[in-house]
């Protein structure tokens, strides 16, 4: 983005390299259209109360925390980048809100299952709680998936 904002500058080129800023633009904007899109995906899979294997939800867990990460990484070495890439402000608070919300979804969900008397139901949820464990850095103490998931199994 620097080097574009050189070519804008010089008279000369400006002309010439208007066509490869935009789109390296519209490039960087698809990327960032991905990365959330991806994001997103990734946390339905994970949530979703299926057949997946405990190591494949754990996975797509961690390959959702890379991608927040990315756009952590983003937000504090290249500004720019992020904001081009859709890293509109407070999109990464956005995802921690989530986080919340989910985590206290699970922990009514798995009281309402256990007093149903359901408890592979239970366990499937508790599943979910520990394969999100890996995004417990961006919740406050007290109130992340691994707490939830240690509490559950042990009852």
């Amino acid at each position: 983005l620097g080097f574009f904002d050189a070519c804008r500058r010089d008279k000369d080129v400006a002309a010439f390299a208007a066509p490869a800023d935009k789109e390296f633009s519209e490039l960087l904007g698809r990327v960032g259209r991905s990365l959330w899109q991806r994001t997103e995906a990734l946390f339905g899979a994970v949530r979703e109360d299926s057949g997946v294997e405990v190591g494949a939800r754990r996975q797509l867990a961690k390959d959702m925390l890379t991608l927040i990460e990315e756009a952590e990484e983003w937000r504090e070495s290249a500004p720019r980048v992020y904001k081009v890439v859709g890293g509109r402000r407070g999109v990464l608070g956005e995802w921690r809100e989530r986080l919340e919300e989910s985590r206290l979804e699970l922990e009514m969900e798995v009281t309402r299952l256990r007093v149903q008397g359901r408890q592979e139901a239970v366990v499937r949820r508790l599943e979910v709680a520990h394969a999100l464990s890996v995004l417990d850095r961006h919740l406050e103490a007290g109130r992340r998936f691994h707490s939830l998931f240690s509490e559950g199994m042990a009852e």
